[in-house]
This record gives C-alpha cells, structure tokens and sequence, in this order.
C-alpha cells in the first residue's frame, strides 16, 4: 500500500509569535490551491502590517488588530521589539524593514518606524512598506548526500512524482496522532527549529490547517507532545518561488477600510489621510 505524502508544512517559529494569525494565513491561501506548492513568511505580513497599522485610526485600526489577532497597538508594537530585539542577535536569520515614500510621514509613525528598524527613504510611490526575512540555517544532524535516491511523493492530487528524497536515522523530537504526524528539526545554531507536519491520509488538509488557525490550543497540543524517539525520516528536496496579491486574503479575515479609498483612515500618518493600502504583496524566493 502506497503512502499518500500529500502535504508539508514548515514553520520557522518563535516561541512568542502567534500560530493563529500564521494559520489564519496560509488557509486562506492554501484552500484553493489544488495541487499547487505554497511557501509563506508569515512574519513579513505580520511585521509589515503591524508598521502600517502605526499610522492607522479608529476603525481601519481596530481591523487591522483583529486581523493580526492584538487588542490595542502598543502589545502589538511590544511583541514585533521583542522579535526584533532577539533576532538582531541570530547569525542565521535576519529581518530588515524599510518605508519608501514621497512624503514627509507624521512625526508619531517616524518614531515607530524607527522602532522598527526601517529607515525611510525618499521614492515616487506615495509610500511603500517592505519587510524581509532571510534565513540560512544548516541543520544539526545532517543528511547525508549518499543517501538521497528518488522517491515517489504522492502530491493533493494524488499524483505521484519521483523526487530527490533526503533519508536518515536519528532521534528527534517527534509526534503522532490520527490526524497527523510531526516532527521538529533543530538547526544548529540560534535556537531555531523546522517544525514539519504531514496529514495522515484521508485527513482533509484545509480542515487541518483551519483547527490550527482556530486557536493556539490545536498547536500548542502538538508542539507539547513531542518526545524524542528514533525516526527513520524521509523528506523530499524542494525549491519554491512564489508571489501572490494578499488583498482579497486579509478582507476575507476581515481588514475591508484599509484598501478602500473612502474608509481607510491613516491620518496617523498623513495630515487629512486620503492614504489607502492599494496592494499587499507577498514574494518569495
């Protein structure tokens, strides 16, 4: 009986960040994409969205909390330093913030940005907000070159695809259940770790992910039961690129003023507003 590898998911976490909002995300991503593969740093949409949400008001910003699941802008801005203040010392992760504008922003949101790390440079847009992460990290018990072969990885649709497949044997911190089984892969330095969940077959992967976006419990659970055990792991090599508009995703979670022109209020901002988000983007390579 064949086994249907049907869907990986890999978190690079920090313990305090919330796998709600990450989740939240990648469902709404992910459950129309049949058969397609999917990569996401849901701390570049948060982190980005948090700076915007410095120069937002009253509903625009109570939707934008909602949605980045904080009640009120200072826990937000106080998790995002935090973030910030412990990543500043990773050798294998580095995050930079920027602001592009061609006005001269409020003195209130220059402050927060600079809080953020993002330095505000001069740009014909009316203003651009970039985040990005980049990450190289070696794992701390390596796979073997020797022991790669082709394997068949069975995708959503069920179709079968021989892929370059790195093997080893080694104890690792692992659980399973009958939904899933997961596995937590440390790299070597900074404390940083790939959490990798793979669906039981017959289990229905939005499904999956949306009890994971429900709430931090479903997660929590997961990452509380793991227990070092000897595993014989098989993961497939890949290499993704992606982009994709994120507009119709937050308004679905429920951010609708801040990407229309009539309600967006940003006069945290500009002086009389008339500021609206006209794009999310998100890019991956």
């Amino acid at each position: 009986m064949k086994q249907l590898l049907n869907f990986v998911i890999i978190l690079f976490f920090i313990n305090f960040s919330n796998c709600s909002f990450q989740s939240s995300i990648f469902y709404r991503m992910n459950k129309e994409r049949i058969g397609e593969n999917l990569i996401i740093s849901p701390l570049s949409i948060f982190q980005a969205l948090s700076l915007a949400a410095n120069g937002a008001k009253k509903e625009t910003l109570s939707e934008m909390l909602d949605v980045l699941q904080y009640e009120n802008i200072d826990e937000l801005n106080k998790i995002n330093l935090q973030i910030l203040s412990i990543v500043k010392d990773f050798s294998t992760l580095d995050i930079a913030n920027a602001v592009m504008t061609r006005f001269n922003p409020l003195k209130e949101f220059n402050i927060f940005a600079e809080k953020y790390l993002a330095p505000i440079e001069p740009l014909a847009t009316l203003m651009v907000l970039l985040n990005a992460v980049y990450f190289k990290g070696e794992w701390l018990s390596k796979f073997e070159s020797f022991l790669t072969k082709k394997l068949p990885f069975y995708n959503l649709g069920n179709e079968e695809i021989n892929v370059d497949t790195l093997t080893q044997i080694e104890h690792f911190r692992y659980y399973e259940d009958k939904r899933c089984q997961v596995i937590q892969l440390p790299f070597i330095k900074d404390f940083m770790s790939a959490i990798i969940i793979l669906p039981s077959e017959g289990t229905d992967i939005n499904k999956f992910i949306n009890s994971l976006a429900i709430s931090n419990e479903e997660y929590n659970k997961i990452i509380d039961g793991l227990d070092y055990v000897k595993v014989h792991l098989q993961l497939p090599k890949f290499e993704l690129e992606f982009k994709e508009k994120l507009n119709e995703i937050l308004k679905d979670l429920g951010m609708h003023n801040a990407f229309n022109p009539k309600d967006a209020d940003f006069t945290g901002l500009k002086e009389g507003g008339e500021i609206f988000i006209d794009s999310e983007i998100i890019k991956l390579i």
